[in-house]
């Protein structure tokens, strides 16, 4: 394990952006079937992270990871009810959207200049500050939130055949993980 899979790490963000792990959290909070509120999410959070697409989008990723670990896939989808089933996409669905989505969010944003005020009245709607800590959850809320987190990533009003759609391009070059150093190979002593 390197040091940079700590980057993320609730006190290494809040150190290096000032932005409270509540804050962050509230925001993941919002990601409900609203149009495009990962897109909106996002945006936010560059906001909050001086615009550092990638530090922002690591985060969430590393949140919705560690989130998809404290529960069961399973039960989570058993816990919809079947007019919820209509709103999102499958968990299994959802496994092979994360990698897509990185590409066309990528695509859509990596090249962001300072500015993304033509977002600011649509996030200001969207009550993103307003919910309790993660900690602080009960468990149903908990599974509530991974249930939001992990199923409604754009399938409410953006179905996964056009997210798809959209990604049928090979992955770009972009990483967000760094590239391993490469250790020179000494000259052998004759």
């Amino acid at each position: 394990m390197s040091k940079y899979s700590n980057k993320y790490d609730d006190a290494s963000f809040q150190k290096t952006f000032n932005v409270q792990n509540s804050g962050i959290l509230a925001l993941l909070m919002s990601i409900y079937t609203s149009k495009e509120s990962l897109i909106l999410t996002l945006n936010a959070m560059c906001k909050m992270v001086k615009n550092r697409y990638r530090d922002s989008f690591a985060y969430y990723n590393t949140i919705r990871k560690e989130l998809s670990k404290q529960n069961k896939a399973a039960k989570l989808d058993n816990e919809l009810t079947p007019e919820e089933e209509k709103k999102y996409i499958s968990y299994e669905e959802l496994m092979s959207v994360p990698g897509k989505v990185k590409k066309v969010l990528t695509e859509t944003y990596v090249q962001w200049k300072t500015d993304v005020d033509e977002h600011d009245s649509t996030i200001a709607e969207s009550h993103i500050i307003q919910s309790p800590v993660y900690a602080k959850l009960t468990n149903r809320e908990k599974n509530d939130l991974h249930a939001k987190l992990l199923h409604s990533t754009m399938a409410a009003n953006t179905s996964y055949n056009k997210v798809a759609n959209l990604a049928n391009a090979p992955e770009p070059e972009v990483s967000f993980e760094p590239e391993p150093a490469s250790v020179a190979t000494p000259a052998a002593n004759l």
